[in-house]
């Protein structure tokens, strides 16, 4: 356990706003642009308790944020028993949803972020003991997407862990194609995206680190170079 309770954080029910992708496996969402998230706070019937939040992430410094997009969240609740009372009510009436506090928000006036409380789930290998190797795997085609249970049994795992994102939304590139940099076999096989951290292990697997990455790609050929957006993804 880390962390800490901010007195300013309380727990409320968040709205889970319906895909606007084409994909029809997308998951709906809590964050959408301004448009859609009125339509999701109108579709409450519980509309006394409506109310919009904008969503910002920290980027590189405390003073620097990027808006994301807008969420729907419904009251302001002391305790999480009182936030899934009513969370029971939006459900029964149609509408997706879930307890959240709001201390794992990070908002980007608190230098520090987010204040937690944490419970963080820790797997430690002893490389005293454990005979195995570590590696990232994204199955057996990279567009497929599988569960982490089933990456494991596909690869005869001991353990392993979900990490990354990948794209849902084919106006956005491949469904299933790693969003952010991704790199297997010491072949780079997806981009960074807009600084988006990203781990990294060194080769003996002795040591991390969470990088920001930027990149830069180009086709040389007979003429004049011609620049990347990106690998395999939309141009643009």
């Amino acid at each position: 356990m880390r962390g800490q309770v901010d007195p300013k954080s309380v727990w409320t029910v968040e709205v889970a706003i319906p895909s606007s992708s084409p994909d029809p496996d997308a998951p709906a969402t809590a964050i959408s642009d301004r448009a859609t998230a009125d339509v999701a706070a109108g579709s409450c019937v519980l509309s006394g308790w409506s109310r919009e939040w904008r969503t910002c992430r920290r980027l590189n410094s405390p003073t620097r944020v990027e808006h994301l997009g807008y969420r729907v969240r419904l009251g302001s609740f002391a305790t999480k028993a009182a936030a899934d009372a009513l969370r029971t009510k939006v459900v029964a009436a149609g509408v997706g949803a879930s307890s959240v506090f709001t201390g794992w928000d990070g908002e980007p006036d608190d230098v520090s972020g987010s204040t937690g409380p944490w419970h963080v789930e820790v797997l430690t290998i002893d490389p005293k003991k454990f005979s195995g190797g570590l590696d990232a795997s994204y199955g057996p085609d990279i567009e497929a997407r599988e569960t982490t249970s089933t990456l494991a049994a596909l690869t005869g795992a001991t353990a392993a862990t979900n990490a990354g994102f990948f794209v849902l939304d084919p106006n956005s590139g491949a469904p299933g194609d790693p969003a952010g940099v991704a790199v297997y076999d010491g072949r780079l096989v997806s981009e960074p995206t807009a600084g988006r951290p990203a781990l990294v292990i060194s080769n003996n697997a002795r040591g991390t680190a969470i990088e920001r990455f930027r990149w830069h790609g180009e086709v040389r050929g007979l003429g004049q170079p011609l620049p990347l957006d990106g690998l395999d993804g939309c141009p643009g």
